[in-house]
């Protein structure tokens, strides 16, 4: 039986003295893998953060004088990081089992949908995504060819928006985030169901979050909105109501019900939605598209809501990260300063009060305000990391009743 006291021992030592310390944290290893000496990894981590080099054995005993002693010799590294993350593996999943257990005899018809979320969040060994760009020329060659062919076929690059005058300047790629910044009532999530219905409608597969709304709710805003898509125009107020054109509603029902790609969240397991329950989702639904709304509503990683700049900056950043390492877009809506509230000009990063720490983070940052004329809202452009963004804003069409924005 393999000991994980010696294991750990003999890992953290034999990637010290070989200086392969970065080998480790690019496979995923964390104090959080260790079942024994998480410490002594976080300190030689600190170490080697702090002075640009790894700790001796004898510097890790100072701090740690019961740290054993293994020889190093013939130790393969990569065997024994495979060891650890397995056991962690395991371990997790040991747990998930046992929690399941106790809620068969509590609430059993919440177990599969207990069980299926928290595998979900089991993920794989994380590893750093290293490509060698000049090995890799011929790839890029091919990249250009493939890059030229969707502009002749499609007349862009990426998703787009639906939204004009937006896809006009800006075209979206996985690994990106977005903001849509506004006042309450504005219209950001109708908007947001507008940007997603369009990817939608291409083909991709879409995971929405909505920790304010009810899925239910979420789906019925969504029905006139994607179904100016098909061919077909319901007011809101009316499926609402049920006062719609029941052979056609049935005919737009039966066509989006040919497809399982607009998927709702509205809770989780224990009543909080964070940015790792979220890359669960992600790995267990493998969508293309992400809406978050609203960001303020998740949970940052020190267990508080993001309603403080220190924790809306933990949430953005995390939205960020995972867009990088699921390779998909995430669009995310959050609220403006109560300057802004009124105004019929779209607030800038000064008028975006705590939210304007959350600009380093993201990719495109799109602002909205009122507009004089009821069917139209304001929308300026305040960030854009790629290419030169345009200062002055733009009416977009709004009229939800009909499913009509942008």
């Amino acid at each position: 039986m393999i000991d994980p006291k010696e294991v750990e021992a003999k890992l953290i030592l034999s990637a010290s003295e070989k200086g392969l310390l970065p080998v480790l944290q690019t496979t995923g290893i964390t104090p959080e893998s260790l079942a024994v000496f998480g410490e002594v990894l976080q300190f030689v981590y600190d170490y080697l953060g702090k002075y640009n080099k790894s700790p001796s054995e004898e510097t890790i005993r100072l701090s740690f004088p019961d740290f054993p002693t293994y020889s190093t010799n013939n130790i393969n590294i990569e065997y024994l990081a495979d060891i650890v993350l397995n056991r962690a593996k395991t371990d997790r999943m040991r747990q998930i089992l046992s929690e399941t257990i106790d809620r068969l005899e509590q609430k059993p018809e919440e177990v599969i949908d207990f069980v299926t979320s928290k595998m979900a969040e089991i993920d794989r060994p994380s590893k750093t995504n290293i490509v060698i760009a000049d090995f890799t020329s011929e790839n890029w060659l091919e990249n250009l060819f493939e890059r030229r062919r969707e502009i002749e076929e499609k007349g862009h690059i990426g998703l787009q928006t639906g939204i004009r005058r937006l896809d006009e300047e800006i075209s979206l790629v996985p690994g990106d985030f977005v903001l849509i910044a506004g006042p309450p009532e504005v219209g950001k999530s109708l908007t947001l169901t507008r940007i997603v219905s369009e990817a939608y409608s291409v083909g991709k597969r879409i995971l929405y979050i909505s920790p304010e709304m009810t899925a239910e709710e979420v789906i019925l805003r969504w029905h006139p909105i994607i179904a100016r898509k098909y061919g077909y125009e319901f007011r809101y107020s009316d499926i609402i109501s049920g006062n719609v054109d029941l052979d056609s509603y049935s005919k737009f029902a039966r066509k989006i019900g040919e497809r399982k790609d607009f998927i709702v969240v509205d809770s989780v397991e224990g009543g909080q939605l964070t940015v790792s329950k979220i890359e669960g989702l992600i790995r267990q639904y493998t969508p293309d598209v992400i809406g978050v709304d609203p960001v303020m509503l998740l949970t940052a990683s020190d267990g508080t809501m993001a309603i403080s700049w220190t924790s809306l900056l933990d949430v953005c950043y995390g939205l960020k990260f995972l867009a990088t390492r699921t390779k998909t877009i995430i669009y995310g809506v959050t609220v403006v300063t109560a300057d802004s509230f009124n105004s019929t000009e779209p607030a800038d990063m000064e008028g975006l009060g705590l939210s304007k720490n959350i600009a380093y983070s993201v990719d495109l940052l799109i602002s909205m305000a009122l507009s004089h004329d009821n069917n139209t809202k304001n929308m300026k452009i305040i960030k854009k990391r790629k290419g030169i963004r345009n200062r002055e804003k733009f009416p977009i069409v709004f009229e939800p009743e009909y499913g009509r924005i942008g």
